[in-house]
């Protein structure tokens, strides 16, 4: 929502809006559906996730396979379209002179039109960007860089002792002030090791920022904050966990503050809401997991709870009602979410899909090696994979006693037959599908699908008469075949 928009929209509503982004929220999640309202937002499209060529004129997509392409064809739709330009490194050393000067620019322009928080830079061409691959949270191939976050100085009125699945980590909590147009009276501390560096505690001035104008967080003492010890900031640090009141250990180096109980709930109830959220459980919120934790210890056990067990946990009747349904209705679960719900260190969400893709049932994986997993999974470090092997087998006992409630829904069943048996193929370019559409089915058929061209490739398919893509210029190197889909289709339709 542009600036002037805002300033619209606030003077047909009854409450005022404090920001663009908070408005627009607020438009669409209204109930009451209003179209003068609803015409002062604008979409501008920034990525097409498929461009198949479906009803759009083919000579469009004799470009280079690029995300400029992409959104040159979202324009010649009609979308509105983000802005962007393209520039090119010649030397690697001026990469961070230069992203500075154009973040400088793009700064000094960010109240002109639209609230904007940072720019994003892309690897230009689609390959690249799908052959460096994802991490647990982001891909490889795009990167954002923030402007300099609004920032406001407060007074810590009280810090809160939040129990994760492992640390327990410190909350500053503080008088109401307005941050970047949302209203904030909580930021994150980190760790007691950031306490003492910053050598803050309770009563102290400190300057919050809301990093990437969501998350709040203390950047550091204020000039005119008191000064602090860290005999002084440590004898602060609880001793007994502020949720089961065990001990509590701090390592020598402060980073971190953990309960010495094994069995804390509060531990726990953080762990339960990750399973229940991979689970599709939506009622399992933090109050409610950490009362369900007190009468639960091990994840099996939810499917054993009634209605009665729910409500003397402290939860009122009717969200007893809600989570006892939600609980019965978790029959047959994807091996990806089975996988990812177990709080298995390494195993996040990414994790989980690429082990299920790959050895498609849950009895496999089971059965994995470190050497395995080095040798099957690219980028896979030993050290990494010898952690989510350990913690697969340390689960074991936890996966049997769940599989007496649900069935675990393995991939095994998708395989249809070998037209590509003992291939290994790799894609580049625009399809007339989803390029996971032709992952899956390559795979279903003996073969593997590939992200990148070596000589151990049995083919490359491409559309396109010729491509600049780096698959391509390497697959004309080493000599690969290169096919279009046709020839996909066709070794499916003669086995």
């Amino acid at each position: 929502m542009s600036y002037d928009n805002f300033k619209k929209l606030n003077e047909m509503s009854p409450e005022p809006f404090t920001h663009p982004r908070n408005a627009v929220v607020g438009v669409i999640n209204d109930d009451q559906i209003n179209e003068d309202r609803l015409r002062l937002i604008d979409f501008k499209v920034f990525r097409i996730l498929n461009n198949t060529g479906n009803d759009v004129e083919s000579p469009w997509f004799e470009e280079e396979d690029t995300i400029a392409t992409d959104l040159l064809i979202a324009e010649r739709l009609g979308f509105k379209i983000v802005g962007h330009e393209e520039i090119t490194f010649t030397n690697p050393k001026d990469i961070e002179s230069e992203t500075s000067d154009i973040l400088r620019r793009f700064e000094k322009s960010q109240k002109a039109d639209y609230p904007k928080d940072g720019v994003v830079f892309r690897v230009l061409y689609n390959d690249d960007y799908e052959e460096l691959g994802y991490t647990s949270h982001h891909p490889r191939g795009a990167t954002a860089w923030k402007f300099k976050a609004s920032e406001v100085v407060v007074t810590i009125k009280n810090i809160e002792w939040s129990v994760g699945t492992k640390d327990i980590s410190p909350v500053a909590e503080f008088e109401p002030v307005l941050l970047d147009g949302a209203r904030v009276t909580r930021a994150s501390l980190k760790s007691v090791k950031n306490m003492v560096d910053l050598g803050i505690m309770v009563g102290s001035r400190v300057v919050i920022r809301r990093s990437g104008g969501v998350i709040p967080a203390v950047l550091a003492a204020a000039e005119d904050s008191l000064l602090v010890s860290k005999d002084q900031i440590l004898s602060s640090i609880p001793k007994v966990c502020p949720v089961c009141g065990e001990p509590t250990f701090l390592s020598a180096d402060y980073a971190h503050l953990e309960c010495s109980n094994s069995e804390c709930s509060g531990k726990f109830s953080r762990k339960l809401e990750i399973f229940a959220k991979m689970l599709g459980m939506k009622n399992f919120g933090p109050r409610n997991c950490l009362l369900l934790a007190e009468r639960v210890q091990a994840f099996h056990e939810v499917f054993s709870l009634s209605i009665k067990d729910i409500i003397d946990c402290g939860i009122g009747e009717g969200m007893a009602q809600n989570i006892f349904n939600e609980i019965k209705a978790v029959t047959v679960v994807p091996l990806k979410n089975f996988l990812a719900c177990l709080n298995i260190p390494k195993m996040g969400p990414n994790t989980a899909q690429l082990l299920a893709s790959t050895y498609k049932s849950l009895s496999a994986i089971r059965e994995l090696s470190v050497l395995d997993i080095v040798s099957d999974i690219e980028r896979a470090g030993e050290d990494s994979a010898r952690i989510l092997i350990n913690g697969i087998r340390d689960a074991a006992e936890e996966m049997d006693a769940l599989l007496q409630f649900i069935q675990v829904d393995d991939i095994t069943s998708t395989n249809s037959g070998n037209a590509f048996a003992g291939m290994i193929i790799c894609i580049t370019g625009p399809l007339s599908v989803d390029r996971n559409v032709w992952k899956e089915k390559i795979e279903a058929n003996g073969g593997k699908f590939s992200t990148s061209v070596s000589k151990n490739t049995t083919c490359l398919i491409c559309n396109q008469k010729s491509s600049t893509s780096s698959k391509y210029k390497k697959a004309v190197q080493l000599g690969t075949p290169i096919y279009t889909e046709e020839w996909l289709i066709d070794k499916l339709n003669n086995v």
